[in-house]
């Protein structure tokens, strides 16, 4: 039903009647005397085409089509489900034009594609040698152990930064384009078998070495695993030391007399303002620089 047809409806305008191809226009009952039965019913109007194809408007009382009520639906939903593109929520690619919600970049394509370097390395590297000169007969590798790189590559969004990146030409979009829709074991493997790939496994693994380099250990994940209360949170001891033990902490190299109290001769006959930090001579009561007293 279209928006008027609910308009009508909650308005108490319109009402069924006997043939379900007309809807009828409900009695104008303003001038009743009862407030219960008043209704105000304006005047309505439909258009049709007659049969010398010209436009005409005629009053909907006191019934009109119900065609004028329905809307027709070109498109529809299937009873089952078969998406073009089947990457998952938890691993699909940020969506573009959405700075600061969802911010597409380079290193996380990077930090990705290393994680699925990471789970399939034999496999990998049985490919990248396949693929190289002089390596004798190529050795295939199995579909279904690439099966992560294919749902990960199933991703629009992914697909269409992949073509802004400058790794991927023409060519190399469309093998990526049916790996990501077709699914089919020869378009994976020529996938994993092209330069434009080996390319991207490449600065992903020098992306992550680099990064390592860096990056310094979590200080989380050096805590042990203590036993947990009834609310989840860790029972640590009493005699534990949070502090790390492997960088403990260590002063800064001063000089001798650089800090009051110092042992040195000269820090016997000089005095150092509490409030400026000045040197004065031992005899003196007021600091030279600030005025204050030295003492007390």
């Amino acid at each position: 039903m279209s928006d008027q047809a609910m308009a009508m409806v909650e308005a108490d305008m319109i009402e069924a009647s006997v043939d379900p191809g007309v809807v009828r226009i409900k009695e104008n009952t303003s001038g009743d005397a009862d407030l219960s039965k008043k209704r105000y019913i304006p005047d309505v109007f439909y258009m049709y085409k007659n049969q010398y194809n010209l436009q005409v408007k005629e009053s909907a009382k006191p019934c009109f089509p119900t065609d004028y009520l329905c809307v027709s639906l070109t498109n529809g939903f299937p009873n089952v489900t078969s998406p073009l593109f089947v990457a998952s929520a938890g691993t699909s690619f940020p969506t573009e034009n959405r700075p600061g919600l969802h911010d597409q970049s380079l290193d996380k394509v990077l930090i990705q594609v290393n994680k699925l370097i990471q789970s399939l390395p034999r496999k990998l590297d049985e490919c990248e040698n396949a693929s190289s000169p002089g390596k004798g007969k190529e050795k295939e590798v199995d579909p279904e152990d690439l099966a992560s790189i294919t749902m990960w590559l199933s991703d629009w969004h992914l697909l269409a930064f992949l073509d802004t990146v400058g790794i991927f030409d023409k060519s190399d979009m469309v093998l990526l384009a049916k790996v990501a829709t077709r699914r089919k074991p020869e378009d994976i493997q020529a996938l994993v078998k092209s330069s434009a790939w080996q390319t991207l496994v490449t600065i992903a693994s020098e992306h992550s070495s680099a990064k390592g380099v860096d990056e310094t250990p979590s200080s989380i994940s050096e805590i042990p695993d203590f036993p947990t209360d009834a609310d989840g949170f860790p029972i640590i001891p009493d005699d534990h030391d949070m502090m790390r033990m492997d960088t403990p902490l260590s002063p800064p190299s001063a000089r001798s007399g650089d800090f009051p109290g110092s042992n040195d001769a000269g820090a016997l006959n000089t005095i150092v303002c509490p409030h400026c930090t000045f040197e004065n001579s031992a005899t003196n009561q007021d600091c030279e620089i600030c005025s204050l007293p030295l003492r007390g």
